[in-house]
């Protein structure tokens, strides 16, 4: 699948959950804050993580620390 796809099923709520695993989230963080700053990449992350979770009836699974610390560790490897 390629990055359009994925981003657009994850964002749809369409992505398998197995797609979704550790690797899907490095993915997801990676393409977003490629499309934009850390703020604006966060931002998306965070809504598409809780929107998904949200869809497979596990709200639960959105962790905020864990989340943001993922994404500014990707960002310091990427800049």
């Amino acid at each position: 699948m390629i990055d359009a796809e994925f981003i657009g099923a994850l964002e749809k709520c369409t992505l398998a959950e197995e797609e979704f695993d550790h690797t899907g989230h490095v993915r997801a963080a990676y393409l977003y804050l490629q499309s934009g700053d850390f703020v604006e990449g966060l931002g998306r992350m965070r809504r598409a993580i809780r929107n998904y979770a949200g869809s497979l009836g596990k709200p639960d699974r959105y962790h905020e620390t864990i989340t943001v610390a993922y994404v500014a560790l990707i960002q310091q490897v990427l800049y």
